[in-house]
């Protein structure tokens, strides 16, 4: 995600230019034509947990970006595959369209395995998955227009500018509330929909498309009104589409985001209270304890890394000491001596034997 580079949406047909990413052949958004799908087979079903979080906001290249606090999860059923919540960035009008219709507006989350979204960061991993979520001028209430109206007054009055803000929101807030009541959802392969415009990103595009306040879009559409790029051709690809309204509740992510969450209420109090003095120690060990479960599933989720990495350690040993025992063995002319040694032998043994 280079939101640091300037770049215009206007300009979207040059960045190839610019990025050679932009030039390949699975670049996102796209127009998902639903008399051309096939059905979502078991690689692209997922389980989610979005848990509860404070808003952070910037915006950089008329795009409004949030991140939120650690304990949102999606998890792919059939691999395990575990990916955390990163950022979300916010459209008008959509940058998908389906069956050719652009709608109102577009919330995309982005989900990595590992590292944040800046490519020069720490333990960035390529790729990951990306969550859209359309919406279309409709109700002013319910919880979708609540999440909203939480923080689009207050996003940073400087259209492009490097430094986040925390917005004061309700405890109850979080990406959740604008997830749809409804789990049906396109699939394809694609890429981040603005530079370095990076393939390796799976796309899920929720079906059921979201009311939202006109007071809301008209707010958005004043300072970041066209901040997409044109659907690009499919070429090859052909979305899947997945029918079931409901997902599948996963323990492990749940657990991961109850983890999350009771870290983040602990970290969040002060060390000092005027009334108990210096926090007890039943929630240092809370920490402690929560702190050893996030270290264990780490280590689950490396394992594998990591016996790949000790049988290279091992196999590099042996080949050291075999170098070692071969060097000893020239330098010394230990092979030559062990020869002479037996033709010794065997000569004294034909020399007793003619006697």
């Amino acid at each position: 995600m280079s939101f640091g580079e300037p770049w215009a949406y206007s300009d979207s047909s040059n960045w190839k230019k610019t990025y050679p990413a932009a030039k390949g052949k699975e670049q996102s958004p796209i127009n998902i034509d639903m008399s051309n799908i096939s059905d979502c087979s078991s690689l692209c079903q997922i389980s989610m947990k979005y848990g509860k979080s404070k808003c952070h906001a910037r915006v950089q290249n008329k795009t409004p970006i949030l991140t939120f606090d650690s304990g949102s999860y999606i998890k792919y059923v059939r691999d395990k595959k575990i990916l955390s919540l990163k950022a979300m960035t916010i459209h008008t009008p959509s940058l998908h369209t389906i069956n050719g219709t652009q709608y109102d507006m577009e919330v995309v989350f982005y989900h990595k395995m590992g590292g944040n979204m800046e490519p020069d960061g720490e333990n960035y991993v390529p790729g990951g998955t990306a969550i859209s979520v359309l919406f279309q001028k409709g109700a002013d209430f319910g919880k979708q227009n609540n999440f909203f109206h939480s923080f689009i007054h207050q996003l940073p009055a400087d259209r492009d500018t490097r430094k986040e803000m925390d917005i004061s929101v309700g405890k109850d807030w979080g990406p959740e509330m604008i997830i749809p009541e409804l789990k049906s959802y396109f699939y394809y392969p694609g890429s981040l929909p603005f530079p370095p415009c990076e393939e390796g990103w799976d796309w899920i595009v929720f079906e059921e498309i979201q009311g939202i306040s006109k007071s809301i879009i008209d707010t958005l559409k004043i300072a970041f009104n066209k901040n997409v790029r044109t659907p690009l051709p499919l070429n090859s690809r052909i979305p899947s589409y997945n029918a079931n309204v409901e997902m599948p509740i996963d323990p492990e992510i749940e657990q991961k985001s109850l983890q999350d969450s009771k870290l983040i209420s602990l970290q969040d109090k002060p060390e000092k209270d005027e009334n108990l003095g210096i926090r007890d120690e039943t929630q240092k060990m809370a920490v402690v304890q929560l702190e050893k479960g996030r270290v264990k599933d780490w280590y689950k989720e490396n394992k594998l890394n990591f016996k790949s990495i000790m049988i290279a350690v091992i196999l590099l040993l042996l080949v050291y000491s075999s170098l070692k025992i071969v060097k000893h063995i020239v330098s010394n002319d230990l092979l030559n001596k062990v020869m002479v040694r037996q033709a010794l032998g065997v000569s004294k043994q034909e020399a007793v034997a003619k006697s």
